[in-house]
């Protein structure tokens, strides 16, 4: 049992050192977050309209329109202006808490 993992660590370690006596490229590792830029900097702008929002407990459902840019709540009312580039939400018979 010790014989099969110690050669296969040894063909792993044989192998390794051969490519790099070669001079061999190997793949770069890059990663999968975005880099930075233009694209990250944009404000991002969702409307969710015609929720039946529930603001806090007890409160009655009322519908309404939500904005949220860049992750947060900016404002909660009936009939909000939508900001041009806006991307919309119908959320017509959905409860928001």
């Amino acid at each position: 049992m010790i014989f099969r993992y110690t050669s296969a660590l040894f063909l792993f370690l044989a192998s390794t050192a051969a490519l790099v006596a070669q001079n061999v490229d190997l793949p770069e590792v890059r990663s999968s977050r975005q880099t930075e830029g233009l694209y990250e900097n944009q404000p991002q702008l969702v409307a969710i309209t015609g929720a039946n929002v529930v603001r806090f407990p007890g409160d009655e459902p009322n519908v309404e329109t939500v904005l949220i840019r860049n992750d947060r709540i900016e404002n909660i009312g009936a009939g909000l202006a939508i900001p041009a580039g806006a991307r919309t939400i119908d959320a017509a018979g959905r409860f928001l808490y």
